[in-house]
């Protein structure tokens, strides 16, 4: 394959916002995502399970993810929680100017009190009789396309808009291909070992980016030493 200037593993919210960002600056990017595009139909837990979108880490414990194109912003809830600044920190990791970017255009509001459902309702009600400080969860949800205690499909932010902006600027996504390892050379990464139809591929890379979630990433990092 011809080398990339950046070979980027996972189409999910970090990997199509990195593919968006260094496009803009003028990269060559490759996205690889294991998984094919984003069902038509809306996901639950059953329809993750019979698409094999699980990773079984031990005897009958399976972690359940969004293996497609977007990864998990097409599946799990959208909810938006901060990380904690403080422990990057203490690791030398300065990341509030980042989190105020991404912030800036992306949805992230408290689920407003119609939109909440029963269920939901019934839990906030009895944690505060106890006295709890509950408090709703920020939601990357466009609630001005909500109505009548539902929200539509298109309400969801999902990094298909990202991905598409990535792809306007030259970025190549190739679906179907699953990253193993990476390869390096004098130490230094210098692509990717995938499978495609069960053959192995090699794609080249000046800078490699695992972004294929937080199940994933560790076992491709295990796979390559």
């Amino acid at each position: 394959m011809p080398a990339s200037d950046v070979i980027i593993a996972g189409s999910g919210p970090a990997g199509a916002m990195l593919a968006r960002d260094l496009a803009r600056a003028g990269a060559s990017v490759r996205i690889l995502e294991r998984g094919g595009e984003t069902p038509a139909s809306a996901p639950n837990l059953w329809k993750l399970w019979r698409r094999k979108e699980a990773l079984h880490v031990a005897p009958g414990v399976a972690l359940l993810r969004g293996t497609r194109v977007g990864g998990g912003s097409t599946v799990f809830y959208h909810t938006a929680i901060s990380p904690p600044l403080e422990m990057f920190s203490h690791h030398g990791v300065e990341m509030a100017q980042d989190l105020a970017a991404v912030l800036a255009e992306l949805p992230h509001q408290p689920l407003e009190t119609p939109l909440l459902g029963p269920a939901a309702q019934r839990i906030i009600d009895a944690a505060r009789s106890l006295g709890l400080p509950w408090q709703t969860l920020p939601k990357m949800i466009d609630q001005e396309l909500c109505g009548h205690g539902g929200c539509p499909p298109d309400a969801f932010w999902s990094a298909a808009s990202l991905l598409a902006q990535a792809m306007q600027r030259g970025a190549k996504l190739e679906t179907g291909i699953q990253v193993n390892r990476v390869l390096f050379q004098n130490g230094r990464a210098v692509g990717v070992e995938a499978l495609q139809k069960g053959q192995l591929r090699r794609f080249m890379g000046g800078t490699v980016i695992l972004s294929a979630g937080g199940v994933a990433s560790p076992v491709i990092l295990q796979r390559s030493g």
